[in-house]
């Protein structure tokens, strides 16, 4: 792997492509590393998009183009076109008027309504509520 990051370096400069191109090249590159998870027929949306939120999105539909993998490139396409536009419904500030206390708290939640929607485990704002409840209860 380490040569092909140095063949892919040595692109860049020879092409001396714009800081915005060189990234595009470089997550294209490094995308082929997480086709086996992406392509489990196992893998949890939320894991899924876990992954490919840290690479370029121009990377992710040019992988898509020239992948061999159609689930990848199934999985790749609906990350673009909406797994990465999900949020819960609910808002920090309507977590604090829940009883969530103010700090990384909010964060956190926020985050495990994100993965419970992506999962299918959550679809409505009362099931987001619920979910809240549920975490910030005392346990009995």
């Amino acid at each position: 792997m380490a040569n092909i990051r140095t063949q892919v370096e040595q692109l860049i400069c020879r092409l001396n492509l714009p800081a915005d191109w060189a990234e595009v090249v470089r997550d294209t590159i490094a995308l082929q590393g997480i086709v086996p998870l992406i392509s489990s027929p196992s893998v949890k949306v939320s894991d899924l998009c876990s992954e490919l939120e840290r690479f370029n999105d121009g990377a992710i539909a040019a992988f898509a183009r020239i992948s061999q993998e159609p689930r990848f490139v199934a999985r790749l396409g609906q990350y673009l076109d909406v797994w990465k536009h999900v949020a819960p419904v609910l808002t920090g500030d309507d977590l604090l008027k829940m009883g969530v206390p103010s700090g990384l708290k909010v964060g956190e939640i926020l985050r495990e309504l994100l993965v419970a929607k992506l999962d299918g485990e959550v679809a409505t704002e009362e099931g987001e509520k619920a979910m809240v409840n549920q975490i910030i209860s005392p346990e009995s």
